[in-house]
């Protein structure tokens, strides 16, 4: 505590010391407390005169917060004009206002784009094989574009202190399940070198269980194993993350791949419902196959020679399993089969398919099939219009 002496107290009841401003410029001493150093000589505070120490005013000003929220605002002003300079530049000459009030599954194809596209899809009856080196890379181009096109800015969004978002339990780190899992295998996998007695099942003295209680249960594909995954892919082609679908699509096709639902069985065997069930869900994952492999212009997951499982049996679910034996899997005849437009679909989809292993194959699967010279890809594309007009005649009347 300070003893104030005669003239301090005349300070004091004057006013001027304890009726002092917050001022800029305080020393380190008197940061928190009200300080007169800015208007003392040699910026020396009266404190820090009377408390007989050293004034210093080494510790940095921290910013106000209205530079910050200045800053801020800056930042997000010179992010906005760039986005915005982008957005000009994919579409000229049009209003960018009225284009982001589009939803954006309906945004148009940026003129550069467009205009790539066009000139690679008619190129010069002159040019061989050899010059088509561009034309088989032009998807590294087509990137490089959408990659310009990013409106990603998650790290930019603010949140008021109204916002829900602001709650510690959104903030929170929860504990996560994959992360458990991971360090749970590598446990497991550590555990197939050590000869500890705990991490083996017990009773076992051959050392083959080690590890077995840290990895997950495993086991074998069942039928509700492809029906989920067929269904899964269904249900998240109508999400806004259809993209994870592709890779549901190949858990979907190794459970099909490990059930041999790929593979034909012999004429002699009697079909049964679970058989045909299985048959179901494999075909509907090679159709799914079909579909987003041309969407997203990538290569099928699976080929057409690479299965030879028949086609569903067209025949409705309630005359599977009927009285007279010899009658099961039989549609009762003038009776439409409501399994028929499926098989219609996937046939459409094996012309597909070939439509993808050749004409948007890459340069060297087309060299390896003998599709070279000038002329290959007319004979193909009228090839395909034929296996199109005899699909279509061979549709029946009530799926026309």
């Amino acid at each position: 505590f300070i003893i104030l002496h005669d003239s301090d107290r005349e300070l004091s009841a004057s006013g001027s010391l304890s009726s002092t401003k917050r001022l800029h410029g305080a020393c380190d001493a008197c940061r928190k407390k009200k300080s007169d150093s800015a208007n003392m000589p040699g910026n020396n505070c009266t404190n820090c005169q009377l408390s007989n120490i050293k004034c210093t005013h080494d510790i940095p000003r921290l910013p106000k917060k209205s530079e910050t929220q200045a800053a801020y605002i800056q930042s997000l002003e010179e992010k906005v004009e760039k986005m915005l300079g982008l957005l000009q530049r994919a579409y000229p000459g049009q209003d960018i206002d009225l284009l982001l009030d589009l939803p954006p599954d309906e945004y148009p194809v940026p003129h550069s784009i467009s205009k790539e596209l066009r000139s690679s899809a008619s190129p010069p009856s002159d040019i061989d094989d050899d010059t088509s080196e561009a034309e088989d890379l032009a998807h590294l181009a087509l990137s490089e574009h959408f990659k310009q096109l990013s409106l990603d800015a998650v790290d930019d969004r603010f949140f008021g202190q109204s916002s829900k978002f602001r709650r510690p339990k959104f903030w929170n780190i929860q504990p996560d399940p994959s992360f458990g899992m991971t360090v749970l295998l590598v446990c497991a996998v550590a555990s197939r070198y050590s000869n500890d007695p705990r991490v083996m099942m017990p009773g076992d003295t051959s050392g083959l269980s080690s590890g077995w209680r840290y990895s997950l249960l495993i086991k074998s594909a069942s039928i509700y194993d492809l029906q989920y995954y067929a269904l899964a892919l269904l249900y998240l082609h109508g999400t806004s993350i259809p993209n994870t679908g592709w890779h549901v699509l190949g858990l979907g096709m190794r459970h099909a791949l490990e059930k041999g639902a790929h593979r034909r069985k012999p004429n002699s065997q009697k079909p049964s419902a679970e058989e045909e069930l299985m048959k179901r869900a494999f075909w509907c994952l090679v159709c799914i196959d079909r579909y987003m492999s041309s969407f997203l212009g990538r290569p099928c997951l699976m080929n057409d020679e690479d299965f030879d499982v028949d086609y569903p049996i067209e025949c409705d679910d309630e005359y599977w399993e009927t009285e007279d034996p010899e009658q099961a899997f039989k549609q009762p005849p003038g009776l439409p089969c409501t399994i028929t437009g499926f098989v219609c679909a996937l046939k459409l989809c094996e012309i597909l398919a070939f439509t993808l292993r050749t004409l948007y194959s890459t340069k060297k699967s087309k060299i390896l099939s003998g599709l070279i010279g000038n002329e290959w890809e007319n004979r193909l594309v009228a090839e395909l219009n034929s296996s199109l007009d005899k699909w279509k005649v061979s549709l029946p009347h009530f799926c026309e």
